[in-house]
């Protein structure tokens, strides 16, 4: 384990000239803090509700599907009110250039989102901090699944020959790599996670840390409010990717994976705040009994194939063949609770964006001969997450006679092995109702 401290900061964290002072402050209280992984300019907090404020990936997406010059000038402006004093004429030239790139188009808005995003605000940090500036492109060979690439084994070696022996400050664009064949390709929205996550993991950092607008919190305080869930002091790898997984914005599940492994000590932390402590993820937690809910989390946006067959228990393999047509379209699948002669395949609608589900349903179909299978739309899934579940007799039955209370039908239940993380399908018409009865029947859940 190294003294290194990485420190990646989310796009709320950047936003105006103001941001980047705070960033020198915080880097400089800390001579191991060397390296910074950057996201592209967000939104800050106070404006987050504000329509007309635009990010820079939404921009650069728009420019890639439209090639409006009328987007280019307003990308400058947001440089310009981050960086005053650092001129945009080799911004507005390279902008220009690359649009002439012979590219294919999911291969251009990638190219595009990555160097009008992470990588132009990182060169403009760097010059700002007077540290050095690393291209991701030196650090990270991914797969060419345009806007869903994946970190292939080999970047490991890459960022330690690269940052292995790092003795100045550091910036780094986040959210993308280089494919074998030489094109950009970015991470899913949110993946500046993932750089930081990889390389802290793959430098074994003594601590990464995660900035953005807000330590982790029970529940989400826009789907709460005006409840205010309160802040999780620390929490497991484990808990905080069942909450991840299932609608925490602040941290990318996927990044959790590298961090996990190594035991690398993880803070998330609230920009704005520092130098008040987050939240920090741990290998391993004490537990309070009497507090055995950590968080509760809910994503909507779910579909569901429920499929019932007389006889179907008795047919060998069928929840491997039925699975089998889904990674043939390459869908994922969240949650297949079932009974005798009875599954459900709940997946997440964005998975279907290329497929319609008629395909599916004749998929399934063919596959099973005579049976019933019926779809469902709207969605959502609740998490009930902790340690603290594992072993606490009555919990799960007490969960579901709160919502019982609260009127919320139940479509699916899911719960794992380790008992540590409850997974509800209901309407997502009762996503209110079904967070504020959890709430209320679990107070120690709210801010004192």
């Amino acid at each position: 384990m190294s003294d290194l401290i990485v420190s990646k900061y989310g796009g709320s964290s950047i936003t105006c000239a103001e941001d980047v002072e705070r960033i020198r402050k915080i880097s400089s209280d800390d001579s191991q803090r060397k390296i910074i992984v950057l996201s592209a300019p967000g939104i800050s907090p106070a404006n987050k509700n504000d329509k007309t404020c635009k990010k820079i990936t939404d921009l650069a997406i728009k420019y890639s599907e439209t090639r409006d010059p009328e987007i280019i000038p307003i990308m400058s402006r947001i440089y310009n009110k981050i960086y005053p004093d650092v001129s945009t004429m080799e911004f507005n030239r390279e902008i220009g250039e690359f649009a002439q790139a012979d590219l294919s188009k999911k291969a251009f808005e990638d190219f595009f989102k990555a160097y009008a995003g992470e990588r132009e605000n990182a060169r403009n940090l760097a010059r700002k901090l007077d540290a050095d500036f690393v291209d991701a492109t030196e650090l990270f060979l991914v797969s060419s699944d345009y806007g869903e690439a994946k970190i292939l084994p080999k970047s490991e070696k890459m960022i330690q020959k690269r940052l292995g022996k790092v003795k100045r400050l550091t910036v780094v664009p986040g959210f993308y790599g280089i494919t074998k064949q030489g094109n950009i390709a970015t991470f899913e929205r949110g993946g500046s996670d993932l750089t930081g996550a990889y390389i802290a993991a793959s430098l074994e950092a003594k601590l990464y840390e995660n900035f953005t607008d807000s330590a982790v919190r029970t529940a989400n305080p826009e789907i709460v409010s005006p409840i205010i869930p309160a802040k999780i002091n620390d929490l497991t790898f484990s808990e905080l990717r069942d909450l991840s997984y299932s609608g925490f914005g602040i941290f990318h599940s996927e990044s959790i994976l590298p961090l996990e492994e190594k035991g690398i000590l993880t803070h998330i932390r609230n920009t704005f705040e520092y130098p008040n402590e987050g939240t920090f993820v741990v290998s391993e937690r004490i537990c309070d009994r009497k507090k055995p809910i950590i968080g509760i989390a809910y994503q909507n946006g779910f579909v569901s194939f429920d499929i019932r067959k007389t006889g179907l228990n008795d047919m060998l393999g069928i929840g491997h063949d039925l699975l089998g047509k889904l990674k043939e379209r390459k869908i994922p699948y969240e949650i297949m609770p079932g009974v005798v002669d009875n599954i459900s395949i709940m997946i997440n609608q964005k998975k279907l964006e290329r497929h319609d589900p008629h395909y599916i349903l004749n998929d399934f179909k063919k596959l099973l001969g005579h049976s019933k299978i019926d779809f469902q739309y709207n969605l959502g899934l609740l998490v009930v997450a902790g340690k603290g579940l594992k072993g606490n007799r009555g919990m799960a039955a007490d969960i579901l006679s709160t919502l019982a209370k609260a009127e919320v039908n139940i479509k699916a239940i899911s719960q794992g092995s380790d008992e540590s993380c409850i997974m509800y399908g209901i309407d997502n018409n009762d996503r209110a109702k079904a967070m504020n009865s959890l709430f209320d029947k679990y107070s120690y859940l709210k801010e004192d």
